[in-house]
């Protein structure tokens, strides 16, 4: 419903209160209104957020001494808007002891799964070694959306 104004005053003759009566009205109207469009920034930040996504994983547990890759499935926070056009990955490991190797096995708009290995150490005497013990690996991950064609 649209409410017309006739708002118009002319100087020096008095105030209508009226005519300021449906100011206020208007002003209230027009700032109800502008409450309701979304800002630019939360604008843009949903649109990132569609296309973009960083997050860690939980703590992934990696048995050292298993001698081969281990599959791990990681969700991202938020779904992307279209199939990942890259997906890069740091480990963050909680010993200097972890030698290992990764790589994105395939990966989809939700998530990606990760194979982890490790690789034999070497002690202070240069021998050749696998720890026996678990390690929790965290995954940090960045991906981006392939554009959409349409």
């Amino acid at each position: 419903m649209t409410v017309e104004y006739s708002l118009q005053f002319n100087e020096g003759e008095p105030l209508d209160a009226t005519k300021l009566q449906k100011l206020v009205e208007f002003i209230n109207e027009v700032n109800a209104k502008a409450l309701k469009i979304p800002d630019a920034a939360g604008i843009a930040n949903d649109v990132v957020a569609s296309v973009m996504t960083t997050g860690v994983s939980e703590n992934i547990p990696i048995a050292a001494s298993t001698g081969t890759a281990q599959e791990v499935s990681v969700k991202f926070n938020k779904p992307l808007s279209n199939t990942p056009y890259s997906v890069i990955v740091t480990l963050e490991c909680p010993s200097n002891d972890m030698d290992l190797v990764h790589y994105v096995k395939s990966y989809d708009r939700n998530g990606f799964t990760l194979m982890v290995n490790r690789i034999a150490g070497v002690d202070k005497d240069n021998k050749v070694y696998t720890a026996s013990r678990t390690f929790n690996v965290k995954a940090h991950y960045f991906a981006i959306a392939q554009p959409s064609l349409g």
